[in-house]
């Protein structure tokens, strides 16, 4: 038996890894591990990970980075997901390297290198973007980190926007004089500049008449209210909804049933509240996300986040919960909400949240809850997204989950080419499984575990809400 303690090793560890002599920092944290302490399982083997990635060995860092994430550690666990996203970037994996950084993000919103790195990996993928706004979220953060305004240079060089890329390059500058990565870029930016301009001018040569140039008038635009009113009318020709673009409740009804607007003609008091409403489906920008239309009711809206926008379980340990009690619903309105603006925050409602039964299995919903940002049901994925008929037939037919022509619809992206599957708050066929909507965009019925997250099918988080207008 040791003499020593878990602690005595971990800290032992951290000295030599101050030190620089990595090798013996590795050595006293495999000491720390081999001891097996509650404590300090999840920080030894997050810092044995920190000693692999500073030696160059990024495979034994990841599997230490992955094995301090089995313990429930809410200290290091954001830190895991942030090192382990990193050298998933090094190595060239952007896919993952965006579903680590995106969960880092989740649970500390606060980091501005997870947004940076996350910015790298979004550029690699081309997604330009959204590599933009996590590059002005870190520089947010940041204000002083000249490597963040140096690759947003990059980003903006790759654009075209050479101007944009000249300033962030000289913005780097004024912070290390000496970056030699931001003088390098800014060359080549001024060069890119110089060679697009002069194959204008020869453009511009070529077009003109030996003693004139031609004039060319553009064609007005049209003013958006007229588009506005054009594409109202043109709706209710057709027997839709003007706002929205929907089916009407039916020949006698004088509501539309997505949108529950009134069927009325175009008029000076309708211009006002259609001029910049919402269109159901449609993609709007609010907080760091762009979020999806599901519904439109009077002075509010219904948004789902269009991308997933990190990876979590359901609940942190495999128990009998419901939607109420469980860890994710807990983040959601409060860490997650937290990332928002307050006058953003103003504009979120407070939403008495419905707790249904599993449709198939009974298995118990919980109570009805009071949220501010949820997740959708069973049944609200089935209104919004369409209805085939499926979940009654199902339930006949004894299968475990819905699979129709809305499955295409209903599939979410973690990254550009990576789908992931994301969880529903409904309960599963068990009292410790959550149904969820599978990277196929098929309604998994049955569910999986609450503390299900590392896979392809599970573990994606979608937030919905009520935003006013």
């Amino acid at each position: 038996m040791s003499i020593y303690s878990a602690a005595d090793y971990y800290r032992r560890g951290l000295a030599y890894g101050q030190q620089g002599d990595n090798a013996s920092a590795i050595a006293e944290f495999d000491q720390a591990i081999r001891l097996n302490d509650p404590d300090y399982n999840a920080k030894a083997y997050y810092m044995r990970g920190v000693a692999y990635a500073q030696q160059g060995d990024s495979n034994r860092a990841i599997a230490d980075f992955s094995q301090s994430l089995t313990f429930d550690d809410s200290d290091y666990n954001a830190k895991a997901y942030y090192l382990r996203g990193s050298e998933y970037l090094n190595n060239g994996d952007s896919n993952r390297a965006i579903a680590d950084l995106s969960q880092a993000i989740m649970l500390d919103s606060n980091n501005a290198a997870a947004y940076h790195d996350r910015a790298i990996a979004y550029l690699d993928e081309g997604d330009y973007d959204s590599a933009k706004a996590d590059f002005d979220q870190s520089i947010r953060l940041d204000p002083e980190d000249a490597a963040t305004y140096c690759n947003r240079g990059v980003l903006y060089m790759k654009k075209g926007d050479y101007d944009l890329a000249i300033a962030d390059c000289e913005a780097a500058l004024r912070i290390k004089p000496n970056n030699a990565k931001a003088k390098k870029i800014l060359e080549a930016v001024r060069q890119k500049q110089y060679e697009n301009k002069e194959y204008h001018e020869e453009q511009v040569q070529e077009e003109s008449c030996d003693s004139y140039k031609e004039q060319v008038q553009e064609e007005p635009k049209e003013p958006e209210e007229q588009v506005r009113e054009r594409k109202y009318k043109h709706r209710q020709q057709k027997g839709l909804c003007g706002y929205c673009g929907g089916q009407i409740g039916g020949i006698f009804s004088k509501k539309c049933k997505f949108c529950k607007q009134p069927r009325v003609e175009w008029s000076c008091a309708l211009k006002d509240k259609v001029i910049g409403r919402p269109q159901i489906n449609s993609i709007v920008p609010f907080g760091n996300y762009n979020w999806r239309v599901l519904d439109v009711q009077n002075d509010k809206v219904l948004i789902l986040s269009d991308k997933i926008i990190g990876v979590m379980p359901y609940h942190r340990v495999e128990k009998d919960i419901t939607w109420e009690k469980c860890s994710l619903r807990k983040y959601l309105n409060g860490t997650f909400y937290r990332t928002f603006k307050s006058n953003d925050r103003a504009r979120v409602v407070e939403t008495r949240v419905k707790n249904y039964n599993s449709p198939w299995y009974g298995i118990r919903g919980g109570s009805d809850t009071t949220d501010r940002i949820f997740l959708l049901s069973t049944y609200e994925v089935i209104k919004y997204f369409g209805d085939s008929g499926r979940l009654k037939k199902g339930e006949r037919n004894n299968e475990s989950w819905v699979s129709d022509r809305y499955d295409y619809e209903r599939v979410a992206y973690i990254a550009k080419d990576t789908k992931k599957g994301w969880w529903l708050r409904s309960p599963g066929n068990r009292n410790f499984s959550a149904a969820f909507v599978s990277d196929l965009g098929w309604i998994q019925l049955t569910g999986y575990t609450v503390n299900c997250y590392d896979n392809g099918n599970c573990g994606g988080v979608r937030p919905a809400l009520w935003l006013e207008l």
